[in-house]
């Protein structure tokens, strides 16, 4: 009973530590220091995307999150000093990422992803490669702390022919009962073979609900009755139990809801909801500990919009690989022609097409922006396109502001203010991108337009992309 009781004791009194005095005692302040106390009691501790997929915010929780790990691991060395990052990709994708944190060559890792990979993923790369920095330097002969970055998902970055080969039933089914699965397996053979270790688990926030549920929000074919499955969190919680399990989910709030009432004054703070009442519609099965931020509509930016030699010539290649699949996934692997389509306006079709094209015309590069071709069609797009979704999606990228959009001007205004300002930052954010993952000649050119542009000589993309959000946008991220 002992070991089953001091875990649970030790939390209570990081919690009564952390705990902010107020009213009606609602909430924790230091939200990423109990989540990092969590890492020393449990076996395994999860932590869910629960504002989106690749948002800033949620990565910041996380290097906070670690950052408090290590100071706690230097101050005191009876406490497990090796800790596994677990993230949300494939195995051969995770021995990129952790490849590049050790030896800080991005180069194998873009060459292995898609060219849709975005720049806060590569952002975040940056972020834990600095840590790793700092763990190293931790380190001693006597003490060593060890971090290393782990994925077990069957399908992310790698190809697969068997998974694309699949129609959308079976696609859907394998999603319902073997991808979780799948991954767990993987969690829990790494685990028996590194007991010494203790997990981070960096997932969707899907992943940590628990019990067996419906996932038919998540497919379309399927009737309700195919659609009952288990999360990551609950195939490990049958392995292990709940004492060897924690888990919270990264949420944000928008201002007004920080303005009265509980919360009041709490905005631009992080702080802890535990067992929230349900006015606030944080119920995912399973979670009642929430890590909650103050919400920002913070833009996103895929590489593959960057005019560069390289995105072209890894569009082509992979465009190439998929055109032998038939599946019902093979869509994905495709995307780079609506890129090529979208920026140079040609109705490319096979990667024959792109490749014949390119061959035979001069590579115009970022010169395509100042055309009045591009005015004119982001223009159709900002105004006319049908789909608001993918409208709004694909202009944020290319580096227009969220706050613009909102503000729907008539065309006069786009002629002669919200085109003149947005395309400032859609150049800053494609030479951003090109400096990212460019030929050599191609990154010299765009680090001066980045100079020129910030004031600033920085020496990795990553910090221009800092930059941008907060000094020249003015966001808190």
């Amino acid at each position: 009973m002992k070991k089953l009781f001091l875990p649970a004791f030790f939390l209570l009194i990081i919690y009564k530590t952390a705990f902010c005095d107020i009213s009606d005692s609602s909430y924790f302040l230091n939200p990423e220091k109990i989540i990092a106390e969590s890492i020393f009691t449990h076996k395994i501790t999860m932590l869910g995307e629960g504002i989106s997929h690749n948002n800033p915010i949620t990565y910041f929780n996380l290097i906070n999150i670690l950052n408090n790990w290590l100071l706690k691991v230097q101050d005191d060395d009876k406490l497990s000093s090796n800790l596994t990052l677990v993230v949300e990709c494939d195995s051969s994708t995770a021995a990129y990422m952790d490849y590049y944190i050790r030896n800080g060559d991005i180069r194998p890792f873009l060459d292995f992803t898609p060219p849709s990979i975005l720049m806060e993923d590569l952002e975040l790369l940056y972020e834990l490669r600095k840590f790793y920095i700092s763990v190293e330097k931790q380190s001693s002969q006597t003490r060593r702390i060890n971090f290393s970055i782990k994925g077990f998902e069957q399908i992310t970055y790698n190809i697969d022919a068997e998974y694309f080969n699949l129609n959308q039933t079976d696609q859907e089914l394998w999603f319902i009962n073997q991808r979780d699965e799948y991954t767990s397996r993987g969690i829990i053979k790494y685990l028996k073979e590194n007991p010494e270790n203790r997990l981070l688990i960096y997932y969707g926030s899907a992943h940590l609900q628990t019990g067996v549920m419906s996932k038919k929000h998540y497919v379309y074919s399927l009737p309700e009755e195919k659609c009952q499955g288990k999360w990551i969190a609950q195939y490990l919680l049958d392995e292990y139990g709940q004492n060897n399990i924690e888990s919270f989910v990264s949420v944000a709030f928008r201002k007004f809801m920080l303005e009265t009432g509980k919360y009041s004054g709490l905005a631009g703070k992080t702080f802890l909801i535990i067992n929230p009442d349900s006015s606030y519609k944080l119920n995912l099965p399973g979670i009642s500990k929430y890590l909650v931020n103050t919400y920002e509509e913070l833009p996103i930016h895929t590489i593959n919009f960057s005019l560069s030699r390289y995105i072209m010539e890894k569009s082509i290649e992979r465009i190439s690989r998929f055109e032998k699949y038939t599946g019902y996934k093979v869509g994905s692997g495709m995307m780079p022609l609506f890129y090529l389509r979208l920026m140079h306006d040609i109705t490319f079709k096979k990667s024959e097409d792109v490749k014949r094209w390119y061959e035979l015309n001069s590579y115009p590069g970022t010169s395509l922006l100042d055309t009045k071709e591009f005015q004119d069609k982001m223009m159709f797009y900002y105004f006319e396109y049908p789909d608001i979704y993918s409208r709004v999606s694909m202009l944020f990228q290319l580096g227009f502001s969220p706050s613009l959009y909102a503000l729907k001007p008539d065309k006069n205004e786009w002629e002669t203010k919200i085109w003149p300002e947005s395309l400032k930052d859609i150049k800053f954010i494609n030479n951003l991108g090109i400096y990212w993952v460019g030929y050599a000649d191609e990154k010299e050119k765009a680090k001066q337009f980045l100079i020129e542009f910030s004031g600033k000589d920085f020496s990795e993309p990553a910090e221009y992309l800092q930059w941008w959000r907060r000094e020249h946008k003015g966001y808190s991220i």
